[in-house]
């Protein structure tokens, strides 16, 4: 019978993780390295009382997405179609994200279930060098914020929330992986001293807005571009695009925008005009609930079981083991 596990610092002390995985072999220092640090949830999938294998993870609170990091198979399969579903359905979570960084890897992660889902594209912060500035951008950053009217703000707040909601259209979790940003948070960016927020102006109307902030020392995000659909296909979102890089080139040599896979538009825009480069590709399982079933152990005690003929076969080839599987993911913090 499998079943799922977490396991804590004090795991490494227990005789069940030296017969497992030793005490000094590479794995078990590995392995000692994850539980050591208080960013990461381990969880183990075991067939009675051995180890098939173990998976990093983390979440945030509200989040229905868990995000793998990286897992190591002891028995070939243990991390199938079926033993993902164990973990998903133990931790309560609805989605599990995966980055996948060779096509090797996603291939392998697609034949687990997986469906691309994002995409993180990079360009120098020198793209737009030499690019004249056109006369209907504005930067609000700071203190201009302050300064627009009522009604600009309220323009401001209808173009970014319309935004989000067709963002949302193209995720496939319907919704982003962490819950954000609102409209309102980024209206609230707006006066940071790592954002830039550019407008552009039709005479007296605002039609379009662009946000770049500092994520970190040395990491600048574009977090935010939408245009007016009545202003569309005119070239105003990428001459937005071009106003902010001035501010990215104080910070970084390499801007990085994030996008959903189905966002054809945008990924039209980052790839195909502006030529950025695909640095990462995350791809999101969906948790089968036909796949786990409810079993009755020792009177109350409930352990989750395979069921006897689940939805989906399970798999029976031999995989490799799939390593280095970190992700950075920017989207809404």
């Amino acid at each position: 019978m499998k079943t799922v596990a977490k396991l804590f610092r004090t795991s490494i002390r227990t005789a069940e993780f030296r017969n497992n995985v030793g005490s000094d072999t590479v794995r078990a220092r590995r392995l000692k390295e994850f539980l050591k640090d208080e960013t990461y949830s381990v969880y183990v999938v075991k067939n009675k009382e051995t180890w098939e294998g173990y998976l990093v993870a983390t979440y945030r609170h509200g989040d229905p997405t868990l995000t793998c990091h990286y897992f190591e198979e002891f028995v070939p399969g243990a991390f199938d179609k079926v033993g993902l579903a164990l973990v998903l359905d133990h931790t309560g979570f609805e989605y599990m994200s995966c980055p996948a960084p060779t096509d090797d890897v996603e291939q392998k992660l697609v034949e687990k279930g997986f469906v691309l889902s994002d995409i993180v594209w990079a360009c120098h912060s020198k793209l737009f060098d030499k690019v004249i500035t056109a006369s209907e951008i504005k930067i609000i950053s700071g203190d201009a914020y302050a300064e627009l009217s009522k009604d600009d703000k309220d323009v401001i707040l209808n173009l970014i929330s319309g935004a989000i909601c067709e963002e949302l259209e193209y995720d496939m979790r319907g919704y982003y992986t962490h819950i954000g940003p609102l409209a309102e948070t980024v209206i609230a960016r707006i006066q940071h001293a790592n954002v830039e927020t550019a407008i552009w102006r039709d005479g007296h109307d605002i039609v379009g807005i662009a946000q770049m902030r500092l994520v970190t020392p040395g990491v600048v995000e574009l977090s935010g571009l939408t245009v007016a659909p009545t202003h569309r296909k005119r070239g105003i979102g990428r001459r937005l695009m071009g106003a902010l890089f001035d501010f990215a080139q104080r910070h970084s040599d390499q801007v990085y925008i994030e996008t959903a896979a189905d966002n054809n538009p945008a990924n039209h825009l980052y790839g195909n005009i502006l030529r950025c480069k695909q640095v990462l590709r995350t791809l999101t399982l969906k948790r089968d609930p036909e796949l786990i079933s409810w079993k009755r152990v020792n009177g109350n005690r409930a352990d989750r079981v395979l069921k006897e003929e689940p939805s989906i076969p399970v798999e029976t080839t031999t995989r490799l083991t799939i390593s280095d599987m970190f992700q950075s993911g920017m989207r809404g913090c």
